[in-house]
This record gives structure tokens, sequence and C-alpha cells, in this order.
């Protein structure tokens, strides 16, 4: 028990010294004697729970900062009072998971901050992460700003544009030692002597009349980045479809052996253009108001630089071919499966109807008959060669039973 007392000595004493540098102070860090001596606010409330005012006060005030800093989803209701325990602690437990708390036991078990240790784990991890989403903030704006104001970041491309800049003025290129901002300023000078020599309405209104915020800086800067992309792939499709012409050329017999033509006429033109579109979002800067009015591409003013002789070619009336979607026909459908069924066999010849039991039908039926009424008589005439095959030939219906050429056969081959 020794080292956790001494443990949440230590934990105390580095919150303390967490609000005192994040510039809370009240009466958290006020001393009070109590039964146990002399105490601090911060311990009171820590061992009080949701019963002190002052921890309810820390722990939302730490939340809130917090959702701000770092636009969480999350957010933590103010109990109306310790009977409502259970629904802050599920609230401040869904705000840890969405911050990724490392304390396993703060995000699995509401029971834990019933304890005073697990409350003051909890202080001290959200002074900690407010520490830091601070500092975060602090490099960011930091960082914005200087990349606004220090040409620095790039040389390059800052070198090259002051220098087309002043080659424009006439004016020579500075030395070393002259600072970026000086030259700004000498170039402002420059701009505004020539603005004042320009006819009234010359240069034009800017489009953009009031200072941009960081936050409309950073939208902007958005948005260009989305308009980038989109013309991006627009410029490369119309690069390969010019690339692909002009091979096509290539493919002609009359054009063999001139490669070396098409090579550097075709490359010259080809060179400077680049996939990319080249417009940084400084060209707001120098935007004017008549890109506010928008022509119509059939204007006259327009249509003055664009009108060429083959639109006034008027086609005449030519056939109707069709292939409008509305008048085709759908294709045919397929007929549904079937299973194939065989055609019932026909009788072959010879066959004779099976008599009855009487009528001395069939081969057996010679038998069967010399036992009927008539089968004396079938008995009788069983030996003469016309009965005999007519018997046999009778006999094709029972044969067709067992087998259905038996008695057509027999009745073919002796009674004929």
């Amino acid at each position: 028990m020794a080292d956790y007392a001494e443990m949440d000595n230590d934990l105390l004493d580095k919150i303390l010294y967490s609000l005192d540098e994040i510039h809370c102070r009240g009466p958290l860090l006020e001393e009070v004697e109590g039964k146990d001596g002399t105490q601090t606010g911060l311990e009171i409330a820590i061992a009080s729970g949701l019963k002190d005012r002052n921890y309810v006060q820390l722990v939302m005030c730490l939340t809130s900062e917090l959702k701000e800093l770092l636009k969480l989803n999350e957010t933590v209701t103010e109990p109306s009072g310790p009977d409502d325990s259970e629904s802050f602690h599920l609230e401040l437990r869904s705000f840890l998971n969405e911050l990724k708390c490392y304390h396993e036991t703060l995000v699995t078990d509401l029971a834990a901050f019933n304890e005073p240790r697990n409350r003051l784990i909890l202080i001290d991890y959200l002074l900690s992460e407010l520490m830091t989403a601070r500092l975060l903030k602090v490099k960011i704006e930091e960082s914005t700003e200087y990349k606004r104001n220090n040409f620095e970041s790039n040389p390059y491309d800052v070198q090259s544009n002051l220098s087309a800049i002043l080659n424009v003025f006439g004016v020579d290129t500075p030395p070393p030692h002259v600072t970026p901002t000086m030259i700004l300023d000498k170039i402002i000078k420059k701009t505004q002597e020539h603005i004042s020599k320009a006819p009234a309405g010359f240069i034009g209104k800017p489009l953009v009349l009031q200072p941009l915020s960081a936050e409309q800086w950073g939208t902007l800067d958005r948005i260009n980045e989305a308009l980038l992309k989109e013309y991006s792939v627009r410029r490369q499709m119309l690069l390969t479809r010019c690339s692909v012409t002009v091979q096509s050329f290539k493919w002609s017999d009359r054009t063999k052996g001139k490669d070396e033509s098409f090579t550097s006429v075709y490359q010259s033109k080809w060179t400077p253009l680049k996939e990319k579109a080249p417009i940084p979002i400084a060209r707001v800067l120098a935007a004017k108001n008549d890109l506010l009015s928008i022509e119509r591409t059939s204007s006259g003013s327009v249509r003055q630089n664009t009108v060429s002789d083959i639109n006034k070619v008027l086609i005449g009336s030519v056939p109707d071919r069709g292939g409008r979607p509305n008048e085709t026909r759908p294709p045919p459908e397929m007929p549904s499966f079937k299973q194939r069924t065989e055609a019932p066999r026909e009788k072959r010849d010879g066959g004779g109807g099976r008599g009855g039991r009487g009528s001395g039908g069939g081969r057996g039926g010679r038998v069967q008959g010399g036992w009927s009424k008539g089968g004396g008589d079938n008995y009788q005439r069983s030996y003469s060669v016309d009965s005999y095959g007519g018997h046999w030939g009778g006999g094709g219906e029972r044969g067709r039973a067992y087998d259905g050429s038996y008695g057509g056969f027999h009745g073919a081959s002796y009674g004929s």
C-alpha cells in the first residue's frame, strides 16, 4: 500500500504542475485544512468524484477543449448529479475510445471510474492529451504562417519569379544580402507607378476585395487541389489524343522516311505542354472582377474570333439511317429449356391383336384355344399350312409384349 500511496503522490504532483502549465488556476490548486491534515482541492475532488463540483467541471473543461482542438465526434454531457453517473461514465468511455486511450481499464470497465486512483489516471491522461493538442495546433499555425510569409520555403521558384518581375520593370538583379521583403516592396512601388500612368479602367478591379482568413485559405487550397486534379486528367487526355493523331500520319506510305521531319516539328510544340495544370493559388489575388461575367460561346464578340468559312456551308437533306435507341427492337428471347421427349414407337407390320382366352389369339392362344370353346377347331387345323402360319402371325401382339418382332416375323414367314 505504501508503494501505491507514493505513486499516487507523484501523480498528484504531476497533475498539479500540468494544471498550472495550462493556466488552470482556482480551488483545485488551493490547500484546504481537513480531517486528514492539509490537502489540495484536487485531492478532495478526486476522492469525492461526481459529488464534487470541481471534479465535474475539470473533466468537462478538458474534454470540451479536446473535442474542439482535435475535431472529435463524441461529446461528454455534464451530469445533473451523482445519480447520473452511469450515463456520464458511458459518454466518457466513448470519448476515451475515440481518443484511442491506452489505459485499458478506463475503456472497458465502467466501475473503474468509481475508484479514486482511476479518476486520478483519467485526469492525468486528459491533461497530457490536451497539452499535446495545444502544441500541435501552435506548430501547424506557425508552419502555415511561415510558408505564407517566408519565401525561402521554395527558393528556386521564388528566385525565378522575382527575376522575371524585375526584368519586366527593367530593375537590375539585387545583391544576395537583399531580403525578399525588400525586393517585393520595390516591385510594389514600380507596379503602382505604372498603374498610375495607365488609362482609367485599364487594370480593372480585383476579384477578392477583402483579406482571407487562415480557414478560408485552407478551403481555397483544397478547392484548387481538386480543380488541378480534374483539369490535369483532361489535359492528359487531350495530349494523348494529339500524340495518337500524329502517330496515325506516320502509318501512310507517303510519309515513310520523314520521321525526322515529324519529330522536329512535333517536339517543338509538344515539349512546352505539361500534363499538370500550372495554376497556383496566388492567381486568385491577381484575378480581376471581369471573370464574374461569363460570355456564351455563341455570342457575337466570341464568334468574331472563332468564325470560319466552313460554318457557312449548309448540309442538305440526308437519308434517314435510323439508329435511334427508341426504335431498336429488343433481341429475341431464348426459348426456355425443355427436356427432350421421344416420339411414340409405331407398331411394326405383322403384329396381330391379342385375342381373348376364347378366341385363340397369339402363339399361346393355340394351346389356350384348345381348352376353349373354339379350341378344338383350332387344334385340329393346327397342322394345315395356312392356319399354322396364321396362328403364328396372330401371336404378334402377345409376342410384342415380350419381343415385338417375334410374332410379326413368323407370321410373315409362315403365313404368306
